[in-house]
């Protein structure tokens, strides 16, 4: 590359979906830093789930010994994995969350109504 400049144009329209140079102009180093930053943890994100994968297969093609014979040892997918279950603890944990939000406003409305 022959400057910064340049490789961070390279980076913008490479890694960002920048299509112009207007764009990357009206990038600041901040920003440009923090987009970086996150390119790199989402790579790691990536990555772990790509291991995940592996593991889960692994573990889904597991057996277990019953006399003579090699069974699996999940005999459904529910077994190995329960969706429906899954959704219901994401929606008990949004739902917590959205709980917490609404103290913090109910508690700053009365912390402004005090003043």
């Amino acid at each position: 590359m022959e400057d910064l400049y340049d490789e961070i144009a390279f980076n913008c329209f490479r890694f960002f979906g920048f299509t112009t140079f207007k764009e990357v102009d009206d990038l600041t180093i901040h920003q440009y830093k923090i987009m970086k930053k996150a390119l790199r943890f989402r790579q790691v994100d990536d990555e772990y789930a790509i291991h995940q994968l592996a593991y889960e297969t692994f573990r889904a093609s597991a057996t277990k010994k019953q006399g003579r014979r090699e069974t699996p040892v999940y005999r459904t997918f529910k077994q190995f994995y329960d969706y429906e279950g899954e959704l219901d603890k994401a929606e008990k944990a949004f739902d917590d969350k959205e709980n917490k939000f609404k103290d913090l406003i109910d508690y700053k409305k009365r912390k402004a109504a005090e003043k």
